[in-house]
């Protein structure tokens, strides 16, 4: 097999909601010709994945050539001998495509509207998460350090075009993908889900979703109705610590209401997803035994704002960080990668940091995590 081979490249179609493009994948790099060219403004999604670009690229895949965009997966396999571009191989458990067909859609483009403001989200991808910001001061800070654009809400010519365009090839499609925001608290998820796709083709169809478990319902429309239209609903929950921590970190969760839909959706979840942070990057094995009925996943890691990224440990708690998790699975320690980046001097900016956040959730992070915390931090 091609060392630069990669099954999305035939198998998933990405829609982005920066800069109104698609991309090879949700971790390919931006600003090419090809997300250029292709907008979903001016582009239908089959449009862009049966291009001739598209075709180069995977022949590109297919005889060992590297990809410009893939840059992140080749760093990561450099620097840890694993990469997401590895986990959707494993991920197939052998049945590649080498061809396009049974086409997963992952869909980022209905809304970014979230009820939660995690910490270390990106301000376009949470409503929430912009506004706290912005209330308190941060935000073009914080939107410095990602280098995007706003989030930019896809109008209703570009809808129809999408639309029509799915319905058109939706024989082609085995799997939806729908990430947010939160997917379940946006109208338009629920409004393309239930009424703009033929119920026919729908029991055929697979639902991914990614969401924050705290309300899987919205207004007239609920879960058990999507459980009833689609062929299998499988939930990827994001959570990133336990108890009190998990609160201060996607405040404003209610933990008890989001351990009682663990265990009221459990036959749909998938897993959890955590994204590895400074905040959590010395309990994890705390939080997998928390959620032991559960695969919990490290395959996620904040690489921006970089003030909470694991790269700022000093050398003796990268050692210790290193050796304490070397016994997981390949794919959990993709984070290594981060982990092995210089350090930057960013104490002071995470600990202004924390306190804004401190003040205006009226939540003492200082009681939460202990000054050593800091002083693992160069």
């Amino acid at each position: 097999m091609s060392n630069t081979y990669c099954p999305v490249l035939f198998d998933t179609i990405y829609s982005s909601n920066s800069n109104d493009s698609y991309n090879l994948c949700c971790f390919a790099s931006e600003g090419n010709e090809l997300d250029i060219k292709y907008k979903q403004k001016t582009h239908a999604p089959f449009d862009f994945f049966l291009s001739d670009e598209m075709n180069k690229i995977r022949n590109m895949s297919l005889n060992n050539e590297k990809i410009p965009q893939c840059q992140r997966c080749y760093k990561e396999e450099k620097s840890s001998g694993y990469s997401n571009r590895k986990r959707y191989i494993e991920e197939r458990k052998g049945k590649l495509p080498y061809e396009v067909k049974n086409i997963k859609f992952k869909l980022r483009h209905f809304g970014n509207h979230c009820n939660l403001g995690c910490l270390m989200c990106h301000p376009y991808n949470s409503t929430t998460r912009t506004k706290e910001l912005k209330d308190i001061g941060l935000y073009e800070n914080v939107m410095n350090q990602y280098g995007n654009p706003d989030y930019e809400n896809m109008d209703y010519k570009s809808y129809q075009l999408f639309k029509n365009d799915i319905v058109k090839n939706i024989e082609k499609i085995s799997t939806f993908q729908i990430t947010g925001g939160e997917p379940f608290q946006i109208p338009k998820v629920w409004q393309f889900l239930l009424n703009d796709i033929p119920k026919d083709n729908a029991e055929k169809i697979s639902l991914v979703i990614d969401t924050n478990l705290t309300n899987l319902s919205y207004k007239k429309w609920h879960f058990e109705q999507l459980l009833e239209r689609y062929r299998k609903i499988i939930l990827n929950v994001s959570c990133d610590h336990i108890k009190d921590k998990l609160q201060f970190i996607r405040y404003p969760i209610d933990v008890n209401l989001f351990e009682n839909n663990l265990e009221k959706y459990k036959n749909n979840i998938n897993r959890i997803n955590l994204t590895v942070q400074i905040l959590n990057i010395f309990d994890l094995d705390i939080i997998k035994n928390y959620y032991n009925d559960f695969d919990v996943s490290t395959e996620s890691y904040v690489g921006y704002p970089k003030f909470l990224s694991v790269r700022n440990l000093s050398d003796k708690y990268k050692k210790e960080v290193i050796n304490n998790y070397s016994n997981y699975e390949d794919r959990n320690k993709i984070f290594f990668t981060e982990i092995n980046k210089s350090q930057m001097s960013v104490k002071k900016t995470f600990v202004d940091y924390m306190n804004s956040l401190s003040r205006h959730r009226k939540l003492d992070w200082t009681k939460l995590w202990s000054e050593n915390l800091i002083e693992c931090m160069i």
